[in-house]
């Protein structure tokens, strides 16, 4: 599944963010307080990506990405660091005014666009800020 098949919202999106970028599995309250909500408000975040089966609740370890959340959670990677990519390379735009447009254009562009823009680029293999651009499986 793609992340436009899951209907996910940007909220969504931060959340696996956090999620993938953290070393372990984060508690409900180390997630309310990384994006300074209130723990029923992270909650409610959880539960929906939960249902998604995007995420594992297990006492004591934490919230983390099942298997298929990491495979979404790699696609919005790419997805932003190509943009990212472009509007750097391509557009001449700075890389943190890049990174924020990125954000935002990340579930708005279909994935065939995507897929065509990366191509298009020749599949870069680092965004401006040197980090690896993940390539799951692009083919449409």
């Amino acid at each position: 599944m793609t992340p436009e098949d899951l209907g996910l919202t940007a909220r969504d999106c931060r959340y696996l963010r956090l999620l993938r970028d953290s070393e372990s599995g984060l508690s409900p309250t180390e997630i309310a307080r990384e994006f300074r909500v209130r723990l029923p408000t992270a909650i409610s975040a959880l539960k929906r990506l939960e249902g998604m089966g995007l995420v594992e609740y297990r006492r004591g370890e934490g919230v983390t990405l099942t298997p298929e959340g990491l495979s979404v959670s790699e696609e919005l990677l790419w997805r932003h660091r190509v943009i990212e990519s472009f509007l750097c390379e391509e557009l001449g735009i700075d890389s943190e005014t890049a990174c924020e447009a990125a954000t935002r254009l990340e579930m708005l562009l279909p994935r065939d666009s995507l897929v065509r823009l990366c191509e298009r680029m020749g599949h870069p293999r680092v965004c401006p800020h040197g980090r690896p651009i993940p390539h799951p499986e692009v083919v449409p």
